[in-house]
């Protein structure tokens, strides 16, 4: 399978940006804006580009070449990525990417910085990193992640490529579901529906038989709120299932990383996977009760 194979539902974008990863490198844009709704998959997109730019194959391999596998597991010396769980990117983050980018790549291509959620960064912050995105280094590629453009200020929109990605349709997640998955289509197509384009809310809807029923349970306690009390009552039993859900998928991951000998994440490291499951494993539980308690999206 090619590194693109894992992406959900974005056809179009995928053409797009094998065809370049394999074109002229003198042609390349050098800065990107790559932008989708939550659950979209912006960030793996960025993850396959990279793959893609830095491996001799471009990514179009049925077996993943070494390249790809270290790009993609967040181990490769010239990729680096930088996320976050706090509220905004801070300042001294970015000056030490921007330096990082400056340097030479060791055995690839390229040196490309991921950055993700670039729209967590407060304005000052942002002014640090224009600079570098309106004339990367030589041998530098950027890849801004964020829900829209709207996100980002003007001067980033400006200076960088933007691709937008599309909500996956209910179709397109199931068929991932089924196919990534042992659930029974039945399972996959009730939570692609519900999940609404969210891939990963959609794979713990159909993997999770808890989260599936907590989400049942607080559909039914939203309907059959009667009094304020009853809404304090169902936050509190809220959130004390978020918080054993989360602390079960730490505990998860910090026995995993025990198991394969690797030091605990550190907040806002980059070019570490295991930073990266940490970030989204509790990150996915938030996104979960937040998507069951929003209306659900109007269709045309």
């Amino acid at each position: 399978m090619s590194v693109w194979d894992s992406l959900v539902g974005q056809k179009p974008v995928i053409d797009m940006l094998s065809r370049i990863a394999q074109g002229d490198p003198s042609q390349i844009t050098q800065s990107w804006l790559i932008c989708g709704p939550p659950g979209s998959g912006r960030s793996n997109m960025a993850r396959a580009f990279a793959a893609a730019l830095e491996s001799p194959d471009h990514g179009m391999s049925a077996e993943p070449t070494r390249v790809t596998q270290q790009v993609l597991a967040g181990t490769h010396p010239d990729v680096t990525v930088l996320t976050t769980n706090k509220v905004t990117i801070g300042i001294d983050q970015v000056r030490e990417i921007i330096t990082t980018s400056e340097q030479m790549p060791a055995t690839a291509p390229w040196r490309i910085i991921i950055i993700e959620d670039v729209d967590r960064m407060l304005e000052r912050t942002t002014n640090v990193l224009l600079k570098e995105i309106e004339e990367p280094a030589e041998h530098c590629i950027w890849l801004l992640c964020a829900p829209s453009a709207q996100d980002v200020l003007p001067t980033i929109r400006s200076r960088t490529r933007i691709v937008n990605l599309a909500v996956p349709s209910t179709q397109a997640v199931a068929g991932f579901l089924t196919s990534t998955t042992n659930v029974e289509p039945k399972v996959a197509q009730r939570a692609a529906r519900l999940a609404e384009g969210h891939i990963g809310i959609a794979k713990l809807y159909a993997t999770d038989e808890r989260v599936m029923s907590d989400r049942d349970e607080l559909v039914v306690g939203v309907l059959n709120l009667a009094r304020a009390s009853d809404a304090v009552l169902l936050a509190g039993n809220l959130i004390d299932n978020a918080k054993a859900q989360a602390e079960a998928d730490a505990n998860r991951i910090t026995a995993g990383q025990e198991a394969g000998h690797h030091p605990p994440p550190r907040a806002g490291t980059r070019n570490s996977a295991a930073s990266t499951d940490w970030h989204r494993a509790t990150a996915s539980r938030r996104n979960c009760v937040a998507h069951s308690t929003r209306l659900p999206r109007k269709t045309m």
